[in-house]
């Protein structure tokens, strides 16, 4: 379920990035940037029990490509670059958490001044753990309970060009590890590291780089979803059950790349109702009981055939043990129309995180349609 999740995360950011006819001036514009990360571990919660006393080191190597403003989605968003890297994590502590391969899809926003750019890059992907919990053999390891894991990644820092072809890159990095709370024990690992990396241009032009602006539609548009996620019921290496969803949320762009949100969400968890069922409840408390309902509110990015949306909000109800008031959810979706374009309606489909503050409930996939 994990690798497929993350995989249709890949397609979903190529399939947008290639959607848009690109001119002939822009096909040659790509990119090889070899960068090292060097940092630490952060022991985020008191029974971290893993004790990494190294540092952590991450070798990554990236194909990316400079958009240009021939393109609207790339001149809203003031040209950034996009694609994919291949990472090699050495965490630190080999002996309970082994080593990590990473494949990571991004995209890195970018503000220039003069001849400085700084940078605001972003990505989520796919990592394979080489050690994972075991209760008799690896038991201090309560941070990665599966081998599989979501791979999310967040940079600040500049670049400058130190050749016509080359430029330098120095960033603030911070990496997550985790499984979406598939399987237990799931704390998740976070890296926070300094960046330096060297980019290779294989075009000496310089790309057509410029903000572009454009009408849109200023009416609300109504988005319904239903979706399908997995929930560990907290036992280590134990097993997941459904969690059923229905959302919907309120759009009303303010520009042609963006919206602010409004909605709900519904959620039903098998996990509760077969836990009342072991502990012999009546029937007619197991529905409520495994349900909760929340209100969110978010800002959903949007391009051409994808957007990201982010939301945050708290529970109307919520009958059993709380893990937290605070939502957080982290939402992609593949549109099958351009949602630049005026149409009556727009389905869609998706992959949603949800969170209570940093500790991860469930991942799920999405079924939606724009109105």
């Amino acid at each position: 379920m994990k690798i497929l999740l993350n995989i249709l995360l890949i397609i979903i950011v190529f399939q947008n990035s290639e959607a848009q006819e690109v001119s002939n001036t822009s096909r040659n514009n790509w990119q090889l940037e070899s960068a090292w990360h060097l940092g630490k571990v952060v022991k985020h919660r008191d029974y971290f029990k893993p004790e990494v006393t190294e540092p952590s080191f991450i070798y990554e190597l990236s194909i990316q490509k400079q958009t240009e403003s021939t393109d609207l989605w790339a001149g809203l968003y003031n040209c950034p670059l996009y694609g994919f890297s291949f990472s090699y994590i050495d965490i630190g502590d080999k002996n309970t958490l082994g080593q990590a391969i990473g494949l990571l899809p991004f995209i890195n926003f970018r503000r220039r001044f003069n001849h400085i750019n700084f940078n605001i890059k972003i990505g989520v992907g796919l990592a394979y753990f080489s050690k994972t919990f075991n209760s008799v053999n690896n038991y201090t390891n309560n941070a990665i309970g599966g081998h599989f894991t979501n791979y999310t990644r967040y940079e600040f820092g500049f670049n400058r060009s130190v050749h016509s072809r080359i430029d330098l890159n120095a960033n603030l990095s911070f990496t997550h590890a985790s499984n979406g709370n598939t399987e237990q024990p799931n704390l998740g690992l976070n890296f926070i590291a300094g960046k330096i990396g060297l980019a290779y241009k294989f075009y000496n032009k310089k790309p057509i780089l410029k903000k572009v602006k454009a009408e849109y539609p200023k009416n609300i548009k109504t988005n319904i979803l239903i979706g399908i996620g997995f929930n560990s019921v907290g036992v280590d290496n134990g097993p997941d059950y459904p969690v059923w969803t229905g959302s919907f949320f309120l759009e009303k762009k303010h520009a042609l790349k963006g919206a602010i949100t409004l909605g709900g969400d519904f959620e039903y968890y098998e996990s509760v109702n077969r836990i009342l069922v072991v502990s012999e409840h009546e029937d007619q408390d197991r529905f409520l009981a495994s349900s909760k309902w929340m209100i969110l509110a978010g800002y959903n990015f949007l391009f051409p055939k994808f957007s990201f949306h982010a939301q945050t909000g708290t529970y109307l109800y919520n009958p059993h043990v709380k893990r937290g008031d605070v939502v957080v959810k982290l939402n992609a979706y593949y549109h099958f129309s351009d949602q630049y374009q005026k149409q009556n309606i727009h389905p869609f489909i998706g992959v949603s995180l949800k969170s209570h503050y940093f500790s991860a409930d469930y991942v799920q996939l999405l079924l939606g349609m724009k109105f």
